[in-house]
C-alpha cells in the first residue's frame, strides 16, 4: 500500500481551486456588459481568491511549524494495513501522541492509541500479524494513556514498557 496522507492533498486542492474561481472570475468579469454586474462579480471573486492564497500559507506554515510531527508509516507483513504516530508538542504544557491505523489505501483511517506526549515510539511498534498489532508505551501507569482500541480486522494490545 502507498500511503498518502490524503487530508493534505484535498486542502491544498481546496485552496487551489479557490483561487482559480477567484482569478478566473476576476477575468471574466471584465467581459461582463452591465458595469453593475461587473463589479459585483470582482468584489466577491477578490476575497475568494484572497482566502484561498490565505488557506495556503496557513497550511505550508502549519505543516513547517513544529507542533505536529508525523513518524513514517509502519507497515502490516501484507503492507495492507499502515500505522502512523502523530505527537503534538504543546511546549511547556507536554502535549499527545496518538497513534492511527490506515487502511483501504488510506482512506480508511481509526485512532487506536492515544496518550500523554512522547509516550509512544516507533521502536515500540510492532505488528505481530496482519491482525494483531501490539503497542509498546513508555510508563508503568494506565494514567499517562487515554485509549487503546482495536478495529473490527485488527486487534489492539497496549502494555507498558
Amino acid at each position: 500500500m502507498m500511503f498518502i496522507n490524503w487530508w493534505v492533498a484535498c486542502e491544498f486542492l481546496l485552496a487551489l481551486v479557490a483561487i482559480a474561481v477567484g482569478v478566473i472570475g476576476f477575468v471574466k468579469a471584465k467581459r461582463l456588459s452591465l458595469r453593475f454586474a461587473r463589479w459585483g462579480v470582482k468584489i466577491l471573486c477578490l476575497p475568494l481568491s484572497g482566502l484561498g492564497i490565505l488557506f495556503l500559507l496557513l497550511l505550508l506554515l502549519v505543516s513547517f511549524s513544529g507542533y505536529e510531527k508525523d513518524s513514517s508509516p509502519i507497515y502490516s507483513p501484507s503492507g495492507k494495513n499502515a500505522i502512523r504516530i502523530k505527537n503534538f508538542d504543546e511546549g511547556a504544557t507536554g502535549g499527545e501522541s496518538i497513534v492511527t491505523l490506515y487502511w483501504a489505501k488510506g482512506f480508511r483511517q481509526k485512532q487506536v492509541f492515544s496518550g500523554d506526549w512522547g509516550l509512544v515510539e516507533p521502536a515500540g511498534i510492532r505488528w505481530v500479524s496482519d491482525t494483531e498489532l501490539r503497542i509498546d508505551y513508555q510508563g508503568g501507569s494506565f494514567a499517562s494513556m487515554t485509549a487503546c482500541e482495536s478495529t473490527r480486522s485488527v486487534k489492539v494490545i497496549c502494555t507498558s514498557k
